[in-house]
Formats: C-alpha cells, structure tokens, sequence
C-alpha cells in the first residue's frame, strides 16, 4: 500500500513490496548501486526488508509514523 499523502512516492527509484521473485530480484538488481535506503512502514514486512538490505550491506533507515517500529506486533 501506498500512502496518498507520500510525495515522491512515484520517483523512479521508488518501489513497493510485492511478493512475486522476479519482481523482487528486479528490484534487488536496482538497488546494487544504491547505499543509503530508506524503508517507510515499520512493521513486519518494512523491518523484514530493512534487514535483509542491512544484511547486504546497505544503510537503512526505517520511517514508521507510530512511536515504535512492530508496534501493533507487540506492547
């Protein structure tokens, strides 16, 4: 999902979550060059991928508009 109010959320380098491999491995490819990323939601899905591309050397940043990241996952 992506929010209405997301600027931007249209750029090129912009990209959603889908869950179908080849699109993943696409999106994978095109972030080889990329170094800083930033994953917006914080929730499983968000802190999943952050992680996988921390894994792989990129800098993550995750934006969550609640106080905490999983915060509906856990008190």
């Amino acid at each position: 999902m992506v929010p209405g109010w997301l600027k931007g959320a249209n750029l090129e380098n912009v990209v959603t979550i889908r869950k179908e491999k080849a699109y993943l491995d696409s999106v994978l490819a095109k972030l080889d060059d990329c170094k800083e990323i930033i994953t917006i939601g914080g929730g499983f899905i968000g802190v999943e991928v952050a992680d996988e591309l921390n894994k792989i050397g990129k800098d993550v940043t995750i934006v969550e508009i609640l106080p905490h990241i999983l915060g509906f996952a856990f008190d």
